[in-house]
């Protein structure tokens, strides 16, 4: 079983990147205490994800899909 840490990958882009979490929570409307949890959370919602992609201008479902397994198959050229 492929198991990806979101939350960890999510936190580590902020880290990078120098994101202030207070500013990433208005910037999506995600509560600053939920938005803690989903930092230290080994999965997210899409939807929630989703979100923060917007927020950040960040493709976190492409750095997902590259970790998974290269026999996995897509409609995706």
């Amino acid at each position: 079983m492929v198991t990806i840490k979101t939350g960890e990958l999510l936190s580590a882009y902020c880290t990078r990147k120098r994101i202030f979490k207070s500013g990433l929570a208005r910037k999506t409307g995600i509560g600053y205490q939920s938005l803690l949890k989903y930092l230290k959370s080994e999965t997210l919602p899409l939807d929630t994800l989703l979100k923060l992609s917007e927020g950040l201008e960040h493709n976190f479902l492409m750095d997902i899909a590259v970790q998974l397994p290269k026999s996995y198959t897509t409609v995706v050229p």
